[in-house]
C-alpha cells in the first residue's frame, strides 16, 4: 500500500481525488488509472480526477430504481443534444432549458422541460410522466459531461476493472483482518488511531514485501540504503554521545 489514511468522515464519497492526488504524487506519474467501489462514486471528484489526467472506473449507483418500478422513462433514456443545448425524449420531442441554473448539495444544475401541449397529446405519456404531472422535468448536472464519460467507460471496461479492484485491494484488509485479528482500533484519539493504522500498513508491507521478495533478495536490496543512509547517522549519533561523556 503506497498511501493511506483515517477520516472522520461519514463515507467515502470526498476522498477519491484526494488519496489518488496523493498516491499520483508518490509514484511521480503524469496519469494514473484509478479503480475504487462503489462508495467513492462522486461527480465532482470524477471531474477532478478527469481535470488531473486519473481515469476513474467506479460503479455507479443505482439512483433510477424508483422511476424503473413505475415504468416510466429514465433519464438515461432522453438523448442530450450538445449543438441544440436540449435534451430529446424517445418521442422526438426537445426538453429546453429553463431559467438559470440552481445549486443543490454545492452543485450547479439546469433544469430541462418539456413542452405542457407535447406531453398531453403524447400516446406513450403514461411511460413518462409523474402522477398528477404535464410536463417532463429533468436536471443536468455541471459535472454531466464526466458522468456520462465515466458511465461509457463503465459500460466497456467495468465488470474487467472491478475484477480487477477486488483482487487488488481486498487483500491487504483481509490479510491485516484475518492474519493479525485486528477488527477494530484499539487506541483512542484522531491522531493515535492514525498512527495505529500506519503502524499496521507498514507491518503488512514489510510482510508483504518478504513474501514477494524473499528474505536473502530483501536483504540485499536493503544493505546498500542502510550504508547510505542509517550507518551515518549511527556514527554522527555516536561521535556525539562520545563527546557528550569524554
Amino acid at each position: 500500500m503506497i498511501e493511506s489514511d483515517v477520516t472522520n468522515d461519514s463515507n467515502d464519497q470526498k476522498q477519491l481525488y484526494p488519496m489518488a492526488m496523493r498516491a499520483k504524487t508518490l509514484l511521480n506519474t503524469k496519469t494514473l488509472t484509478l479503480l475504487a467501489d462503489a462508495g467513492y462514486y462522486e461527480t465532482e471528484n470524477l471531474y477532478l480526477c478527469e481535470q488531473a489526467h486519473m481515469t476513474p472506473f467506479v460503479p455507479i449507483p443505482n439512483k433510477s430504481a424508483s422511476t424503473k418500478q413505475q415504468d416510466r422513462f429514465t433519464q438515461d433514456q432522453f438523448h442530450y443534444d450538445a449543438f441544440r443545448n436540449v435534451y430529446v425524449c424517445p418521442t422526438g420531442e426537445a426538453l429546453t432549458p429553463m431559467g438559470k441554473p440552481s445549486v443543490k448539495n454545492h452543485k450547479k444544475r439546469q433544469l430541462f422541460i418539456s413542452a405542457s401541449k407535447s406531453c398531453v397529446e403524447c400516446r406513450i405519456k403514461n411511460n413518462c410522466l409523474a402522477k398528477g404531472t404535464t410536463r417532463r422535468k429533468l436536471y443536468r448536472s455541471e459535472y454531466q459531461t464526466t458522468v456520462d464519460a465515466h458511465k461509457e467507460r463503465m459500460e466497456q471496461q467495468g465488470a474487467g476493472k472491478m475484477k480487477q479492484r477486488a483482487s487488488l485491494v481486498e487483500h491487504p484488509f483481509g490479510t491485516i483482518k484475518m492474519r493479525a485479528g485486528w477488527q477494530h482500533f484499539l487506541a483512542r484519539s484522531f491522531e493515535k488511531v492514525k498512527g495505529e493504522w500506519s503502524l499496521m500498513n507498514l507491518a503488512y508491507n514489510m510482510t508483504r514485501a518478504l513474501n514477494i521478495l524473499g528474505m536473502e533478495a530483501f536483504i540485499a536490496y536493503c544493505h546498500p540504503l542502510f550504508r547510505m543512509n542509517i550507518q551515518p547517522y549511527l556514527i554522527k549519533t555516536h561521535s556525539g554521545l562520545k563527546r557528550g561523556y569524554t
